[in-house]
């Protein structure tokens, strides 16, 4: 589920925007058809691990693989991670969203931070793992025994030389500054049409004895019961189709 970004978080609002965008959805849908995935996702790490040893036994691992990072490759065009997201942390969010539909938002309060880091680079190599290149960035030498105070000291004193460091670099790297995304202030809102339009009809009759024959004329009457009093039929009808996977 969404939760409203409490913090200014970057990453969630990255997140928020592109569950708004059916770009996203009909791209999943597409390689989850490649790749063998149920069309409903799998609903815990156990499923998929059935699943996947089905895979492996098929010698079809290695197409997984493929066909996931394809995935990945191809959702780059869509989001503007950069800047936001390191590539790990992008490649692992759309990972759980291929596989399993949804992401655990609890990760983005680590992931927040993702495109900061604390290393050793000694001979232009990490010093904790030799097998990987530097990743390409805008990095801050400190000194060996400098104390955080004064590490925090200089941050602010150099504040204009890293912003302009930082957009020297975009620049040469030639990365597309992401879009400010504009918070929506109630996402549990959309979260409550979209589970009822998953409902039948006759269910929705049931449960909830609303008033109305045609389905959003139900579910607007729903929503206004439990407190959503401007919830049209034109409303539900949008937030739906801006989720519909065409």
């Amino acid at each position: 589920m969404i939760k409203k970004a409490k913090d200014n978080n970057p990453v969630l609002a990255l997140w928020q925007g592109v569950l708004l965008d059916g770009r996203i959805y009909k791209l999943a849908k597409i390689w989850r058809k490649e790749i063998g995935i149920p069309a409903i996702c799998f609903d815990s790490s156990k499923d998929f691990e059935v699943w996947h040893e089905k895979v492996k036994e098929s010698k079809k691992e290695s197409e997984r693989i493929s066909k996931s990072h394809k995935f990945i490759e191809e959702s780059k065009s869509i989001i503007p991670y950069q800047g936001v997201l390191n590539e790990i942390h992008f490649s692992m969010l759309m990972l759980d969203f291929l596989y399993y539909g949804e992401v655990d938002t609890e990760d983005f309060k680590d992931w927040k931070y993702s495109q900061m880091g604390v290393l050793i680079i000694k001979d232009n190599k990490k010093f904790l793992d030799f097998s990987k290149e530097i990743e390409d960035g805008v990095y801050i030498k400190v000194g060996s025994f400098s104390k955080i105070y004064h590490i925090l000291k200089y941050i602010d004193k150099k504040r204009d030389l890293i912003e302009a460091t930082q957009k020297t670099y975009t620049e040469i790297a030639k990365i597309k500054k992401p879009k400010k995304i504009k918070m929506r202030v109630d996402f549990k809102k959309d979260e409550k049409i979209l589970f009822l339009n998953q409902l039948s009809k006759k269910d929705i009759k049931e449960y909830f004895n609303p008033y109305g024959k045609g389905k959003y004329e139900m579910i607007s009457d729903v929503m206004k019961k439990n407190g959503y009093k401007d919830i049209k039929i034109g409303a539900v009808r949008a937030v739906i189709q801006r989720r519909k996977l065409k």
